[in-house]
């Protein structure tokens, strides 16, 4: 889900994400994600001015970043700060550009094993765009992973 101040609604959407994940300590991970979304672009209309610019219909995104576990036995909260780069481009966007951000990670797992795990996630992306002050980024996914390190 894409949230641009510019409209009144959100853009939903699909797409994947990758993620790499090492054990730091028992407490700590070290986080590497990417991933892209495609979205729905209904443009909004103002009268007289045409669609509301700036408005991605694709989005990419690399970062990395720490979470804190909370360790519970073979069920893995954690939550964690991640710094972002990001591609948007198509919709009523004229180019497209790169801009910086930060994501908010969100997760419980379910440890099979010492490194193999299936989960929730929630990501919540800030996007600092130089067109779009602030766009919001919300991301709810289901996911399996083989985790290295401690």
């Amino acid at each position: 889900m894409l949230k641009v101040p510019s409209t009144a609604t959100a853009n939903l959407g699909g797409g994947g994400s990758l993620f790499y994940s090492y054990g730091l300590t028992d407490q700590f991970n070290f986080l590497v994600e990417g991933g892209f979304g495609s979205y729905v672009v209904e443009p909004e209309v103002e009268k007289d001015k045409g669609p509301a610019p700036h408005q991605p219909r694709a989005l990419g995104h690399l970062g990395a970043g720490v979470a804190y576990v909370f360790d519970v036995l073979s069920w893995v909260p954690y939550a964690g700060l991640l710094a972002n780069g990001y591609v948007l481009g198509g919709g009523t966007r004229t180019s497209t550009g790169g801009a910086g951000g930060v994501g908010f990670a969100l997760g419980l797992d379910r440890r099979i094993g010492r490194s193999l795990l299936i989960g929730a996630t929630f990501r919540q992306h800030l996007i600092f765009d130089k067109d779009v002050v602030y766009p919001s980024l919300s991301m709810v996914g289901a996911r399996i992973g083989y985790v290295w390190g401690w």
